[in-house]
């Protein structure tokens, strides 16, 4: 007997084939949105077995969001609060935060609408693609911003502006140009200045990508260097600082990019900036920070990383690879067994005196009187030092101490910071300085130290005005020691005087150890310091064994890649190089790029496609040992599972 008809089959077939093909669509849905469902319907997914046998649920915490608006609201709020922190005010004379009721303000440069938020490849995203442009922040904090200049970037006169970029075939260098709209394409917008003229807000952006210097010749900035202002630029500034009075009250600059962009143009007789402060690269919703701290719901409390300086050429990092014809990575082995990437070299000359540790520990050495010093006026160069940054408060420091931690491995040093403002609650970053001996055993074994080195750092909770707040640093005993590479060839503690001390900035802490040494302007300081917030102690002997041996792994710590110094490679010969010492400033200063003859040896260590030596035995690949992730989790890291679960990878 016929249990159904074939037509009832063929009809069963259809719906069952149907429902093969939904139930893998959504299958596939269900795992793709798998952590979503099991958080819903309070699932447990995994057993982990263990070596008992008995199964054990694994305890999963709950999710904290359930929502993808959830962690989105979240990561924009970590945003928000990683700029807000990172804000570095240089310079106010007041101008911020702005102040008043319905604020009116003319927003300047093609980064006010093409904000740059990230390195090469972000910019130029606006509010389509969620990034809001300066005026938008700015509307949300409660001011109006100029919509004639908005339009003019967006799509009137300054349209065709903005930073650009081109690569040379040829050479495969990068250009990057600045392209800022000139003062007489602003002829048909200059009629909206003065409805809007609570302040000139000026935007000065800069690219930047991996694998691109930036250049200090060819682009249109002031002799060619991107990270100088262009003539537009500085014209633009001339101008507003000649509105100022009558149709500005006050001109700020905002830096916005994440490179150190000269500051020569803060001290040009020509021009008068009110405020400037650097804003870096703010990220999808940096620019709401940027706007709150404009009109005070932030007090900025961030402070360099950097040293920021009138001119960036000016330091022996760039003066052995850009002195003549200003062109970066130019030394080239022609030598035609070389690929291109083997060909180039570059000698970098100035050792550890990169960024502070230059300018600092030569403007000590002339206040000392070091001979060789050379000559040298920190003024002419400086700008604003590593590690400074304003307030919208003052903040003062007192009670400073520092004692030897619990089992004797660092010191613990405290400071009072007090809030002495009326108005304003801030929060103070508390910057801790080491400076070590430079003796005569340092001159002789070309042991480089520098005079002034950040230690540790802190940052305050918010200090409401006439309020205190102690802060404690730990410093590491281990970074007294100075590395011996020609000498010890190792880490060794000279005999000499060390301090420890606390400044607003790098400039600021080496003035007091200056003045608890006994210097003052008379001596070519530029301010006095505070000795009374300066500890010092006094090693007898030098000691080469106590820092000789790692406190991480407890190897030995000695030379290991010494013949990668052109001066120790065998076979080198004649290729000597003259490195930077604080020994002889003058006598050492790059006056030429170091340049290097390819021997043998050197060609034979550059070589890639040597054979491989290798005493080892290969692993075990591609084996299933039956286990999974989830059954290690909460494992030792000495686990041996873990190499067997490592195993069942494949060698691809």
């Amino acid at each position: 007997m016929k249990l159904f008809s074939k037509k009832l089959w063929m009809v069963l077939s259809v719906v069952f084939a149907s429902l093969l093909m939904i139930s893998i669509s959504v299958m596939g849905v269900a795992y793709e949105r798998e952590a979503v469902l099991n958080q819903f319907f309070r699932l447990d997914k995994f057993v982990q077995v263990e070596d008992g046998g008995e199964d054990e649920k694994v305890v999963t915490p709950e999710a904290d969001y359930k929502t993808t608006e959830e962690i989105r609201a979240y990561f924009e709020q970590v945003g928000y609060n990683l700029e807000g922190e990172g804000l570095v005010l240089l310079t106010n004379n007041g101008a911020l935060p702005l102040k008043g009721e319905d604020l009116k303000v003319s927003l300047f440069g093609t980064g006010s609408v093409n904000i740059n938020a990230s390195v090469q490849g972000m910019r130029g995203f606006t509010s389509e693609a969620g990034i809001p442009t300066l005026a938008e922040a700015l509307e949300k904090a409660g001011v109006t911003a100029n919509p004639s200049l908005t339009e003019f970037y967006k799509t009137g006169a300054g349209a065709s502006y903005g930073g650009t970029k081109k690569l040379d075939p040829a050479t495969n260098i990068q250009t990057y140009y600045i392209n800022e709209a000139p003062w007489s394409a602003y002829a048909g917008v200059r009629s909206s200045f003065a409805a809007y003229g609570d302040a000139a807000i000026v935007v000065i952006s800069r690219d930047s990508t991996e694998g691109s210097d930036v250049n200090v010749t060819g682009s249109d900035g002031e002799n060619g260097n991107y990270l100088s202002l262009s003539p537009e630029e500085k014209d633009l500034l001339r101008r507003l600082t000649l509105l100022k009075g009558t149709t500005f009250d006050s001109v700020i600059v905002l830096l916005n990019g994440s490179q150190p962009i000269e500051l020569d143009f803060l001290y040009a007789d020509d021009i008068e900036v009110d405020a400037c402060m650097w804003i870096g690269n703010v990220g999808m919703v940096g620019t709401y920070a940027v706007a709150d701290a404009l009109v005070g719901k932030i007090v900025p409390s961030g402070r360099l990383t950097d040293t920021f300086v009138k001119d960036n050429l000016a330091t022996p990092a760039m003066a052995s690879w850009c002195l003549n014809d200003r062109t970066v990575f130019s030394n080239r082995w022609t030598d035609e067994r070389l690929n291109n990437t083997q060909s180039f070299y570059g000698v970098y000359v100035e050792g550890i005196y990169v960024g502070y540790r230059y300018y600092e520990t030569r403007y000590a050495d002339v206040v000392e009187g070091r001979p060789g010093v050379g000559n040298y006026v920190y003024e002419d160069v400086m700008a604003c030092p590593f590690g400074s940054g304003l307030s919208y408060t003052e903040f003062s420091y007192s009670a400073f101490s520092v004692r030897p931690n619990a089992d004797g491995s660092a010191y613990d040093v405290s400071v009072t910071v007090t809030n002495e403002g009326d108005t304003y609650t801030g929060k103070e970053t508390v910057e801790i300085y080491l400076q070590k001996p430079y003796t005569d055993y340092a001159v002789l074994h070309g042991m480089e130290v520098p005079a002034i080195e950040l230690a540790g750092f802190a940052k305050t909770g918010p200090i409401a005005p006439g309020k205190s707040e102690t802060v404690t640093v730990s410093v590491e005993k281990t970074l007294f020691a100075s590395y011996d590479v020609y000498g010890a060839g190792t880490y060794v503690l000279d005999a000499g005087d060390y301090y420890l001390t606390v400044g607003h900035d790098a400039h600021d802490a080496l003035n007091n150890i200056l003045t608890k040494k006994g210097y003052d302007t008379s001596d070519g300081m530029t301010a006095d310091g505070n000795a009374g917030l300066v500890w010092s102690d006094t090693v007898e002997e030098l000691d080469a064994e106590t820092y000789a041996v790692s406190d991480q792994t407890g190897y030995k710590i000695q030379n290991r890649l010494a013949d990668f110094d052109p001066n120790r490679f065998v076979g080198a010969g004649s290729n000597y190089v003259t490195y930077v010492s604080r020994s002889n400033w003058a006598g050492t200063w790059p006056t030429e790029k170091a340049l290097l003859t390819l021997t043998e040896d050197m060609y034979e260590a550059l070589l890639w496609d040597k054979p491989v030596e290798s005493e080892g035995e290969m692993p075990e690949l591609g084996v299933n040992h039956g286990l999974t992730l989830v059954q290690l989790r909460g494992k030792d890291y000495d686990d041996a599972n873990w190499e067997l679960l490592l195993s069942q990878m494949s060698f691809e």
